[in-house]
């Protein structure tokens, strides 16, 4: 116990301690016998300004002030702050009345009359003591909560710039720009589900003459399926830089060719769940606008026509499954006013259908209106972005979304002479 005093030694003050622990309880009637403790003087001054003599304050379970003659309400209000730090209760004896000291927090500090009767005050002193261990072990809880918060909180922020520097080198893999050809018109929806995507897709300018275009979907989700999509971004390509004796600048890779290429590659790595993705590819040649596409476990294409919506039947086996698979290839012939539709399973339920098709309907509008609405292909990705924005769960959606769409505008006109 630390007996607080004004005066480097007051003996009155001591005796008066002394006379208080003579009526120590003997636990007889509670059960829980705890010795008197021994008395250790502070004094007040060297208290509240040397934070050494403070620390004597973590190592008793009482402190008690006899005195506060010469007290300044300042130093009774300071000492309240540094016996609630320490979480020490403290006991202050009274000679009368004392506005300050009814301004002090009674969860810590406990104000009686010095007329208080030695029994009663030995049993008030006793209870503190009993209930002192239970307040330290919760604040050494604490400290280690604290701790352990503390350092929580920094391996959080560690794997938040970690995420923020993936999301970063993940979007550098995506085309800076969309490629413009006079009879063609791109655009694209990306929205991962967190800081990085199991999704992956590219629109380039193949040579003078076709548009190449991939989607691909990594199995899972997070950090694994992110780095996935960075092999996949590069080893899905459609063209090759010509050979000796090549009249064209570039070899175009067949759609199907491309996708059993990356299976290889992709079989060619770990093992398990890890390394599956569904993928669709394909080119356009602006001059004949033929599409030529293939598709390896993805969810249907859509074209989008003057009469409707199509589901393109085209299919294969999920990449990184089965060695030696074969994808078929498809060639359509595109129309003035159509839009080639792709999109991943993020808009699609358990059985691989759309979950909903208002977001199509504004492609459906520019379809069916494309002589007249003027709606252009961005116009109609914005609408579709919103229609998304207002369905159910949108603010929690369970999964990327990704959403690449190719449309054929008019054929150009001449300038005029």
């Amino acid at each position: 116990m630390a007996l607080i005093t004004v005066e480097p030694r007051e003996p009155e003050a001591e005796a008066f301690i002394a006379g208080v622990l003579s009526h120590w309880p003997d636990g007889l009637t509670t059960g829980v016998r705890i010795e008197a403790p021994r008395v250790h003087s502070v004094q007040l001054a060297s208290l509240l300004s040397d934070p050494r003599s403070a620390d004597v304050l973590r190592t008793v379970d009482v402190a008690i002030l006899v005195s506060q003659e010469g007290v300044r309400p300042a130093e009774l209000y300071r000492l309240a702050a540094v016996l609630e730090d320490s979480l020490t209760p403290g006991v202050v004896l009274v000679d009368g009345p004392s506005p300050a000291l009814a301004e002090l927090n009674p969860s810590n500090l406990f104000v009686h009359p010095r007329q208080t009767t030695p029994e009663l005050l030995a049993a008030l002193l006793y209870g503190l003591v009993c209930r002192q261990p239970a307040t330290r072990g919760m604040q050494n809880d604490l400290r280690i909560a604290q701790s352990l918060q503390s350092g929580t909180a920094a391996e959080i922020d560690r794997l938040h710039e970690e995420l923020l520097l993936a999301a970063h080198v993940q979007r550098e893999f995506l085309p800076p720009r969309l490629p413009d050809f006079d009879r063609l018109q791109t655009a694209v929806l990306y929205r991962p589900v967190g800081f990085v995507s199991g999704d992956i897709y590219n629109l380039v300018q193949l040579d003078e003459h076709h548009l190449g275009f991939f989607l691909a979907d990594a199995m899972g989700h997070g950090l694994a399926a992110a780095l996935m999509t960075l092999f996949i971004a590069g080893n899905l390509t459609l063209r090759h830089a010509a050979r000796a004796g090549d009249v064209e600048p570039v070899r175009l890779v067949p759609p199907a060719k491309a996708l059993e290429r990356l299976n290889r590659s992709l079989l060619g790595t770990t093992t398990g769940p890890a390394r599956m993705a569904s993928a669709v590819c394909g080119t356009i040649d602006t001059r004949t606008l033929t599409l030529t596409i293939a598709a390896a476990g993805h969810p249907a294409p859509m074209l989008v026509t003057r009469g409707g919506i199509q589901m393109l039947d085209i299919s294969g086996t999920l990449l990184g499954v089965l060695d030696g698979s074969e994808y078929e290839q498809h060639t359509i012939q595109l129309c003035e006013g159509e839009s080639l539709i792709l999109h991943s399973d993020g808009l699609t339920d358990s059985r691989g259908n759309a979950i909903e098709d208002t977001w199509l309907e504004p492609f459906r509008r520019r379809a069916a209106g494309i002589e007249g609405s003027g709606l252009d292909l961005a116009d109609a990705m914005g609408e579709s972005r919103l229609a998304l924005d207002q369905r159910p769960g949108s603010l929690h959606q369970h999964d990327d979304i990704t959403v690449v769409a190719i449309s054929v505008g008019p054929v150009p006109t001449a300038p005029a002479a």
